[in-house]
């Protein structure tokens, strides 16, 4: 099959919303859909038997001009056919999202023995020099672990490790590790990166497991460097793992309330704004996996850490649930519009839409909605990326939904350009 193509309608579909604005979906395509044949940069082919955890950024900030406008997404993909000992997959559109190609497939190194290799993973350009890699390097931060035993809470190894790239993808290096710990019950998960103009800090904000005190709590940790990470109390570490603690964000006093999946976005009004899913075992308010979030000025200081934010409803009063992912843009009105996904919102076939930095919410259709089945499983939707494009006039939107070539079994990862007045 053709290693580019298109898929579906919808281009030039306008979706209205209650306050006036008008989402309009300019194009989709197909990122990467399981049972094609694909080739790793135009060589080595692969066929994938699903694919999950994409993530999208757009390069801006290359030395060589005629690479900046070129999309990356980065996402999960095992292999049925071909190389099989990582499930990273590098995807490289050169006419802004309409078709894509797979450019490279990065290796775990440092730990070869750990299985899933460059899951829930994060790609982000960097927008100025850090340390020895020069504006427009790319990071690639993820998590590789082997599970252990789920019910033994001391076996398993899970890494938060950073592949680089200098050459806008097509070739890797895993350089650095910002955080280690055990397996399912202690891992740590779900990197995110963005620099800080304010301090000059590189951050790495994350889901940690490992902290006996909590079930879960979101954290992070900082360099200025790339090599040497920041954790609590200032402290600075070799790069080489758990030599420091990380600086907690949200960590509840009630051990087994989980917040996770951090992703961060700056508002039109200077504020930064970070949306997260909260799984609470305890019955009442809150309970189950609602979307929340909370703001800060700081991206250091979030205040108090047991403070678990505002959870997220439209005017029906409808929540959203699991693996969110939210975006700023200046259109759509005086505050511009937050744009949040979620697992469970996709599954229902709906965004949510904020235009008053996140006071109240509506929802709209989602443009890469999918559809349960009961063969699919339960990654549909899960795990979303957002992207601002440089010059601010579109969002680039990618999400898992259900695979054109097995709609009832298996799972694609598809691409929308949008935009909002």
């Amino acid at each position: 099959m053709e290693e580019k193509y298109r898929f579906g309608a919808n281009e030039g579909k306008k979706i209205k919303t209650k306050n006036g604005a008008e989402l309009t979906v300019e194009y989709r395509s197909v990122v990467l859909d399981p049972k094609n044949r694909y080739f790793v940069n135009k060589g080595e082919p692969f066929v994938a038997n699903h694919a999950s955890y994409p993530a999208i950024t757009e390069l801006c900030y290359q030395s060589d001009a005629k690479n900046n406008g070129k999309l990356i997404t980065t996402l999960s993909a095992s292999a049925v056919e071909g190389d099989s000992s990582t499930v990273a997959c590098v995807m490289m559109s050169e006419d802004e999202g309409r078709t894509w190609e797979c450019i490279a497939r990065p290796k775990e190194v440092l730990f070869p023995e750990l299985r899933s290799v460059g899951s829930m993973a994060h790609i982000y350009e960097l927008p100025v020099k850090i340390g020895d890699m020069p504006a427009g390097t790319l990071l690639y931060s993820y998590n590789s672990v082997n599970y252990g035993n789920r019910e033994d809470r001391k076996s398993g190894h899970s890494i938060l490790a950073v592949w680089r790239s200098f050459d806008c993808g097509y070739t890797w290096e895993e350089y650095v590790v910002i955080d280690e710990a055990g397996g399912i019950l202690e891992g740590i998960w779900e990197p995110f990166m963005t620099y800080c103009e304010e301090d000059g800090y590189l951050y790495c904000i994350y889901s940690d497991d490992s902290d006996p005190d909590h079930d879960q709590k979101i954290s992070y940790k900082r360099t200025k460097d790339g090599i040497n990470w920041e954790g609590e109390n200032g402290k600075i570490g070799t790069g080489t793992g758990k030599d420091v603690e990380p600086v907690d964000m949200i960590a509840m006093d009630f051990v087994e309330c989980r917040p996770g999946m951090p992703v961060v976005t700056k508002l039109g009004s200077g504020e930064y704004f970070m949306v997260y899913e909260h799984f609470a075992r305890a019955p009442g308010p809150g309970s189950g996996c609602p979307i929340r979030y909370r703001k800060s000025r700081d991206l250091a200081d979030w205040g108090e850490a047991n403070d678990c934010g505002t959870i997220i409803k439209d005017a029906e009063g409808r929540e959203m649930y699991s693996a969110p992912c939210c975006i700023w843009t200046p259109h759509g009105g005086d505050c511009g519009t937050i744009i949040v996904t979620a697992k469970s919102a996709s599954n229902q076939n709906r965004i949510l839409l904020s235009f008053d930095y996140g006071e109240t919410w509506e929802s709209v259709e989602d443009p890469l909605g999918s559809k349960v089945t009961d063969k699919v499983g339960n990654r549909l939707g899960y795990s979303a990326g957002l992207w601002l494009s440089e010059d601010k006039k579109y969002i680039y939107y990618v999400n898992s939904t259900n695979s054109e070539n097995d709609p009832e079994g298996a799972q694609m990862i598809a691409f929308a350009k949008l935009s909002i007045k």
